[in-house]
């Protein structure tokens, strides 16, 4: 099954944690296992073989989708709560 999955960390055992989102399911995978450039909170394309993962490569599209969605939400957060404090003082 092809899917989609994030970076969520590294370890200090040159491992890294792969969440999957469409299956609900964490992966624990050597870091050499992954793209020499990829970074937590980078999205890979996978493949779901039974229980092991297959890293595909990194989904740059994915990636920059995601980080403006957090980075707008941020925005309307920070501008939300600008307005809350400017009405307290």
């Amino acid at each position: 099954m092809k899917t989609v999955a994030v970076i969520d960390r590294f370890s200090d055992q040159d491992t890294a944690v792969i969440l999957v989102e469409s299956v609900q399911k964490e992966f624990v995978v050597k870091q050499a296992e992954l793209p020499q450039e990829a970074k937590p909170n980078d999205y890979l394309d996978v493949e779901i073989i039974g229980q092991t993962l297959r890293i595909i490569g990194i989904n740059h599209e994915e990636t920059s989708s995601r980080k403006t969605s957090i980075q707008d939400k941020m925005a309307k957060l920070r501008a939300k709560n600008s307005g809350v404090s400017r009405r307290r003082r």
